[in-house]
């Protein structure tokens, strides 16, 4: 039995309950990454997206329920309507 993990190492996995920490918008996307990936808007976009697919991936692995924390603002991945970074609603 697996008792923890990363959202990379997740897919193909499936847990009863998935816990997700720190989904606060300076870690997911990382802003320190986020700033180095601005001087090309593609490798941007495709950062932007590899965040987004990792946070979905990690949350589908519930079978039953995701828990999800933060310690500043939410992950604008999460909010329904807000911009997702890259122009997209």
């Amino acid at each position: 039995m697996r008792d923890s993990g990363t959202m990379h190492n997740s897919k193909g996995l499936e847990f009863r309950v998935v816990f997700i920490a720190e989904a606060n918008e300076d870690n997911l996307p990382n802003a320190w990454v986020l700033r180095q990936k601005r001087e090309d808007p593609d490798e941007e976009a495709a950062y932007l997206n590899e965040q987004r697919s990792l946070l979905y991936v990690a949350m589908t692995r519930a079978r039953e329920q995701v828990y999800i924390t933060s310690y500043g603002p939410l992950t604008s991945f999460l909010m329904r309507g807000e911009s997702q970074g890259d122009g997209r609603k």
